[in-house]
């Protein structure tokens, strides 16, 4: 059997107790606990390494064993409710140098007209449908491009037969 801290081995044996104490169904008989408590530190340090930062974690296990067991439980459910081990604690970010910040500021101004010229194409005048506008010079350039995919379609229209086919006259 592997040793444990002091203060872990303290509170197994406390923690054993007071579920003792609750007379749970299944509990063991008086003088059977000397020999139930050194089974269940057996069973708690088995091929687990417990250090004294671990007190906290084992007497929150005990406290939602003791608050939740109907039965005497067996160690394995005490280890299935111990909290996980905190996090370590992280090292602060480093520094940046005076070129990282230029090209972090670089990239971020980059990125800030990327959006706002987006922005201005696409808000540039607001309650108009910028598809379907079309100013002198995008309309000889649009229906330009439409006569060369789109045969014209003669005009059915009747007209004098001085007119052209547009009826301009």
């Amino acid at each position: 059997m592997s040793s444990l801290p002091a203060s872990i081995h303290n509170a197994i044996i406390d923690g054993v107790q007071r579920l003792y104490v609750l007379r749970l169904d299944g509990a063991p008989a008086d003088d059977t606990l000397p020999l139930t408590t050194q089974v269940w530190l057996d069973a708690i340090a088995w091929r687990r390494q417990w250090a004294d930062d671990d007190l906290l974690r084992l007497q929150q296990a005990f406290v939602a064993l003791t608050a939740t067991a109907k039965r005497w439980p067996q160690p394995a459910t005490l280890l299935e409710m111990l909290p996980p081990r905190p996090a370590p604690l992280a090292l602060p970010t480093p520094p940046k140098s005076d070129a990282q910040r230029a090209e972090d500021a670089s990239w971020l101004e980059g990125m800030l007209n990327m959006i706002t010229g987006k922005m201005k194409v696409k808000n540039h005048e607001p309650r108009r449908n910028q598809r379907t506008q079309t100013t002198p010079a995008s309309a000889d350039t649009a229906t330009s491009g439409a006569d060369r995919r789109y045969p014209r379609m003669p005009n059915t229209r009747h007209t004098d037969a001085g007119a052209d086919n547009e009826g301009n006259g």
